[in-house]
């Protein structure tokens, strides 16, 4: 895990990190957020063998199937689970495995990890990190957050908590997003954003307007916006200008009978320019962002979808 908006300790060589080991998760978290911080994050949860695939992650009940602490080393006592946690690692690195694999599912499929976690009510922000280590190539993937200023100078770590732990963030590999539920009462300026609940819609035949606008510099060349509700595609668009620097910007019809989250991704599926780091351009979306809460039934609330099967058609 990572802990982010903490204060280092100076008197202390490393900065006083949390004293993790023998701790099972929920402890690591409870000491983390007692250390202060803002921000708590699972980190590459699926990338090999991590710890959805060690404990079992069952993504219809959103648990883990493993019941034997011992099996990994920890008391019989120990919790394998906590959803104390703000966020998680959902693009580290350009990992082709983001969506399920039927051929190595025990190391695929973070994305369907995430969209459990929200199908059962719980607001996990995705992020998008590098994952290096090492001295190695900086800067993508990265998550983009808003603030209130553009002025660096200004800038406060905890607009980023607030930021990152509200949902409203947008995980990028190349691309950037601006989406928004419109004419409604959820957000600002009548409209709801990655991280919001819109509410108050007026619904048109039974369908809710989303602003979707896509960009990106014309190197970085997108293709395809997918829109998925309830983690199912709904649907599959074709940028209006895939090497431009605005891909796509236009108000689309989401298809709407019940309490949604709407997530929107893009894909390109040439080479990334020089500088960039390459991956498979079907696999690895350009842009995701953080789902949209949509209260359809009017009762001032937002009624999780519970466990499913998602229906995604990512590819090039």
């Amino acid at each position: 895990t990572n802990m982010m908006g903490v204060t280092p300790d100076l008197s202390h060589p490393r900065g006083a990190p949390v004293k993790w080991y023998g701790l099972d998760l929920a402890q690591i978290y409870k000491a983390e957020r007692e250390r202060g911080a803002g921000i708590v994050a699972l980190n590459h949860p699926r990338k090999g063998c991590n710890w959805l695939c060690v404990i079992g992650w069952d993504r219809i009940k959103a648990a883990p199937t493993l019941q034997d602490p011992t099996v990994v080393g920890l008391p019989a006592s120990a919790t394998l689970w906590s959803w104390d946690f703000d966020a998680v690692e959902l693009l580290g690195g350009m990992d082709t495995r983001l969506f399920n694999d039927p051929s190595q599912p025990e190391s695929s499929g973070t994305f369907e990890d995430w969209m459990s976690f929200w199908n059962s009510g719980h607001y996990v922000a995705a992020l998008g990190v590098t994952d290096v280590h090492d001295w190695g190539q900086p800067g993508s993937p990265r998550t983009y957050f808003p603030v209130p200023s553009d002025d660096l100078a200004a800038f406060q770590t905890k607009w980023m908590v607030d930021a990152v732990t509200a949902g409203h963030t947008v995980v990028s590999a190349g691309a950037f997003a601006r989406v928004s539920v419109v004419g409604s009462a959820g957000g600002s300026g009548g409209s709801a954003g990655p991280g919001d609940m819109a509410s108050s819609l007026a619904l048109k035949d039974g369908a809710v307007a989303l602003k979707v606008r896509i960009e990106a510099i014309p190197e970085v060349d997108v293709t395809r916006v997918l829109v998925l509700v309830n983690c199912d595609t709904v649907l599959d668009l074709k940028a209006t200008a895939p090497e431009a620097v605005v891909k796509f910007d236009q108000v689309v019809n989401v298809p709407l009978s019940v309490d949604s989250h709407i997530v929107v991704l893009a894909f390109g599926k040439n080479a990334m320019p020089i500088g960039m780091e390459n991956a498979v351009a079907s696999k690895v979306p350009r842009v995701v962002t953080n789902p949209i809460r949509v209260d359809v039934d009017g009762d001032g609330k937002w009624t999780p979808p519970g466990g499913r099967v998602c229906k995604i058609k990512p590819g090039g």
